[in-house]
């Protein structure tokens, strides 16, 4: 079934539709980015012992995957944010941006534990003793915030299932509001995460 979109004015291929669009897809850039700082944070102050190389794995483990599936899960957007742009003419181009930013949130949250695990386990800052069952519970929490960043593939998902901004623009709000909720997940791995390197004396 065809949407009725003969409201919407087709943008006749002017050159800032290329720069919007340019920039839509420059959206993934701060995910990658993050990731790649902390692969350099671990080089920069290595060689690391044992327990400190299980600390960075973990660290590089949830960043890598939180990166992963908030632009997988922003890709799901893609096709919709660039058909209203490309028939809109910016009417919806602030809009369509706050969704594909919206994965960034798992990411940032990636990046604290990261960043927290690397500080805390003396890899960067003031050099700490690290025994190995502190980094391994580390690492456990780094798999649960791993897992938790799929969060960012619901919100994908949960996008492509809510009406589009084209048929009304009424459903900016209530789609916008179905996206988001799926972060809750990641904020639960966040909790949970934080809780159990707590209870195991990671953090003091």
């Amino acid at each position: 079934m065809n949407a009725d979109y003969s409201g919407v004015k087709e943008n006749d291929g002017k050159p800032e539709f290329t720069f919007q669009s340019l920039i839509y897809i420059m959206v993934t850039a701060p995910a990658l980015m993050n990731t790649v700082m902390v692969v350099l944070l671990v080089i920069l102050f290595g060689p690391l012992s044992e327990p400190h190389m299980v600390v960075a794995k973990g660290a590089l483990l949830c960043i890598g995957l939180s990166a992963l599936f908030a632009n997988l899960g922003r890709s799901m957007m893609y096709a919709e944010a660039m058909e209203a742009l490309g028939k809109s003419d910016k009417q919806y181009y602030g809009k369509y941006m706050v969704f594909l930013v919206l994965p960034e949130i798992v990411v940032i949250h990636g990046l604290l534990f990261a960043v927290l695990g690397l500080a805390l386990s003396g890899i960067i800052g003031e050099p700490a003793a690290l025994s190995m069952e502190a980094a391994d519970i580390y690492f456990r929490a780094g798999i649960i915030m791993g897992v938790s960043a799929l969060a960012a593939l619901f919100m994908g998902y949960t996008f492509r299932r809510a009406p589009s901004l084209l048929e009304s623009t009424d459903n900016y709000v209530p789609k916008l509001l179905r996206t988001v909720a799926p972060v809750g997940l990641n904020v639960i791995g966040l909790v949970m995460a934080i809780w159990l390197m707590m209870d195991s004396g990671f953090i003091a």
